[in-house]
Parts: C-alpha cells; sequence; structure tokens
C-alpha cells in the first residue's frame, strides 16, 4: 500500500525531469530539420 501512495509523488518527480529533456530533445531535433 505504501508503494501505491508514494507512486503519485514519484511520478511527478519523474515527469519534472523528463520535461526538459525531452524540450531538448524536440530543440534539437527542430535545429536539425530547420
Amino acid at each position: 500500500m505504501k508503494v501505491l501512495l508514494l507512486r503519485p509523488a514519484a511520478e511527478k518527480k519523474s515527469m519534472a525531469r523528463v520535461l526538459p529533456l525531452g524540450l531538448l530533445a524536440i530543440g534539437s531535433v527542430l535545429k536539425r530539420a530547420g
């Protein structure tokens, strides 16, 4: 049960970490295409 309670917070942290990386990846791809 503890895992279920901790998952939302962990997912938010992982999203906060992944979003900037995803934006950088998209930006690099757009620069290459442009």
